[in-house]
């Protein structure tokens, strides 16, 4: 398994979630639209965090960053960024959302994947995502402290 910058091994199987990514790759566009018909169906708390934003760019944004994701989970040098990408892309900054967007998110993949899905690869993905969303709020936690750093310092 990779290591992040900071030391800190992705708790998931790589060749399990990329094994996983490839089977839907193929589908990538219609399982994207897929996840945020059904995100701001059920969860129209959800709706506010895109106000204003292209969907379009969005839908292509996170489809990027999670094949950037998977693709870089041994790469320890790019693991850090690729991360919080992927955090900012899924609206993970938020706790309270995180069930919500990763359920659906792997329900979705799960219908996209359809025979092919299986328990483990539910749960390498619950693994990974809780990691990236932990790994948000640590960056997020740093940049906060930075900053009251900065603004008792003046």
């Amino acid at each position: 398994m990779a290591q992040t910058n900071d030391g800190e091994t992705p708790p998931c199987d790589i060749k399990c979630i990329r094994e996983s990514f490839e089977v839907l790759t193929p589908q990538g566009h219609a399982f994207i639209n897929h996840y945020f018909e059904v995100l701001f169906k059920n969860h129209s708390e959800i709706i506010p965090l895109y106000d204003g934003m292209d969907m379009d760019v969005q839908k292509a944004n996170l489809l990027s960053a999670l094949a950037h994701l998977v693709n870089h989970l041994d790469n320890p040098d790019t693991l850090a960024p690729t991360l919080q990408e992927t955090a900012e892309n899924l609206r993970l900054g938020n706790p309270e959302h995180l069930t919500l967007v990763t359920g659906t998110l792997i329900d979705s993949m799960k219908r996209y994947a359809g025979v092919l899905w299986n328990p483990t690869w539910q749960t390498e993905w619950e693994k990974l995502l809780h990691y990236v969303a932990q790994a948000a709020h640590r960056k997020d936690n740093q940049d906060h402290k930075e900053n009251d750093m900065t603004s008792t310092s003046d």
